[in-house]
């Protein structure tokens, strides 16, 4: 086993077993806070969470097989191919928020049904990939020393869903860029008028998280199916950076750009209640004692 390809394991693995737990976590937040939940937008970006942490046993185990030099069990092909799925569902999800973005920034209303139609299409994709590379007519293969997935094209359905996914994924993105160029051109149409209405400063947060995402994700699928990396060494680059894009970027983003999302991620708002009462309630006992320690004037006799 070659030292390179044992350093590449553990980072895989490091990134699997740290980013994994901290994006999960703010998932959980996004479910547990109503106020989060009542905004489609956080709907959607719950959703895209979701499914890029399905990526995370995919790098777990990949980094195992680098390790370990070998497949622990062919876990590691079914884990891939659950990843896959999970990569073109998001990219489908990605522009179902850029849309959200365009009906809440640009105030423009559309049908509901594309939402739920944009969501079937991302789910029932997503779902079918990973079931057909789990049968006899689609096959993907993860080998130790190699750092992307490996079609098996002697399949009858492979190269199907490779072309199905790679079409999607572009479709996807070239909606998404034509809609942030929409949303950006309308922000800076209201920003020349003195009388427009202002967007409020979470929904360009929003904004900014979404357009980082959009131009990640936009130039993974132009590395994989534009300019492909050459076998060898420097497919580490790709594939670390597939697990960057899914797992480190996303949580990164949101604890960087939400100050409240990071108090409550680290719990520091009921740690500052327990330091507020605390810290009255001694003030209060403070003020007691003073008052208690007063010495009156006495009467002078004569």
């Amino acid at each position: 086993m070659r030292p390179f390809q044992l350093i590449s394991g553990y980072v895989f693995l490091a990134f699997g077993v740290v980013c994994t737990p901290i994006y999960a976590r703010i998932i959980y937040i996004f479910i547990s806070k109503a106020k989060y939940r009542k905004l489609e937008c956080f709907r959607i970006m719950f959703q895209i969470g979701f499914v890029q942490i399905l990526t995370a046993p995919g790098t777990i185990f990949a980094g195992l097989t680098h390790v370990l030099n070998f497949n622990p069990y062919g876990l590691t092909d079914q884990f891939i191919a659950v990843t896959v799925g999970a990569v073109k569902s998001e990219s489908v999800l990605s522009a179902l928020l850029a849309l959200n973005r365009l009906k809440i920034m640009c105030k423009l209303q559309y049908p509901k049904i594309i939402d739920w139609v944009l969501l079937f299409v991302a789910y029932g994709y997503g779902i079918a990939c990973t079931s057909l590379f789990l049968t006899p007519f689609a096959s993907i293969s993860y080998k130790p020393g190699r750092y992307l997935a490996q079609y098996d094209f002697t399949k009858p359905y492979t190269k199907s869903l490779v072309e199905c996914g790679s079409f999607l994924s572009m479709v996807s993105y070239c909606a998404a860029f034509v809609i942030y160029l929409i949303v950006i051109s309308y922000m800076i149409w209201m920003r020349t008028k003195s009388t427009g209405p202002s967007c409020r400063m979470q929904e360009k947060k929003i904004l900014v998280y979404a357009l980082v995402r959009f131009l990640s994700d936009l130039a993974l699928s132009i590395m994989q199916n534009i300019f492909p990396l050459p076998y060898g060494d420097l497919q580490f680059i790709g594939s670390l950076f597939y697990i960057i894009n899914c797992l480190f970027i996303p949580p990164a983003l949101y604890l960087c750009i939400s100050k409240t999302l990071r108090e409550e991620f680290m719990n520091r708002k009921s740690h500052r209640r327990t330091r507020t009462s605390k810290t009255v309630f001694a003030l209060t006992e403070k003020r007691v004692g003073q008052v208690s320690s007063v010495d009156y004037p006495t009467s002078i006799t004569a």
